[in-house]
């Protein structure tokens, strides 16, 4: 959205484990600057790449020194209980406390979850031990299906990506830019990558 003409853009890129591992730690309080010599040159060309095109194609003006980059790890975890009884009252886990799953799987997850729950909750058949026991059925086939969704979806884009690498030697690609654009997008200096 755009306030005082200005319009924040995130750009996320998905490395593997070599290049994660290259990258210092980096989060939302400490981040990293582009023009940072520490982020490994692959993923700082591919950044700076990215941002020329977008500036090229899109018309896009930097603002400098408004660049910040975090490292975040996309982590699949889940708890060993979903439902417990705890001082006498049901305590019930949805969303990220129950699991966290990579690619927004989470937010849809938690959102099913909390549907399935409240339909367990408001069931007058069961009693308090039978709705804890019935969402902690319920909920590790969520986990489950959530869980091989991402794994499916992380194939899929390294899929893409091979896809893309192929098709791009290839003359009918539909987005074709020639050989002149591509070293243009490449090598042209950004303002986010000069030194302090």
């Amino acid at each position: 959205r755009e306030k005082e003409g200005k319009t924040p853009v995130s750009l996320r890129f998905f490395v593997d484990e070599d290049v994660y591992n290259e990258l210092p730690e980096a989060g939302f309080k400490e981040p990293l600057a582009l023009n940072d010599e520490r982020i490994p040159a692959k993923l700082s060309d591919d950044i700076k790449t990215m941002m020329n095109v977008r500036a090229i194609k899109a018309g896009e003006n930097y603002l400098a020194g408004s660049d910040k980059m975090s490292k975040l790890t996309l982590s699949v975890y889940k708890a060993k209980s979903f439902a417990v009884k705890n001082n006498g009252n049901n305590w019930y886990l949805v969303g990220d406390a129950a699991m966290g799953v990579p690619y927004f799987r989470s937010l849809n997850a938690g959102m099913i979850m909390g549907s399935q729950l409240a339909g367990i909750v408001s069931n007058n058949i069961l009693n308090d031990n039978g709705k804890l026991n019935a969402y902690n059925a319920l909920v590790p086939l969520d986990t489950k299906w959530e869980f091989a969704t991402a794994k499916n979806k992380d194939n899929a884009l390294k899929a893409y990506d091979m896809f893309t690498k192929a098709s791009a030697k290839v003359p009918w690609e539909i987005i074709k830019w020639n050989k002149r654009q591509v070293k243009s997008f490449k090598n042209r200096e950004h303002k986010a990558f000069k030194p302090k």
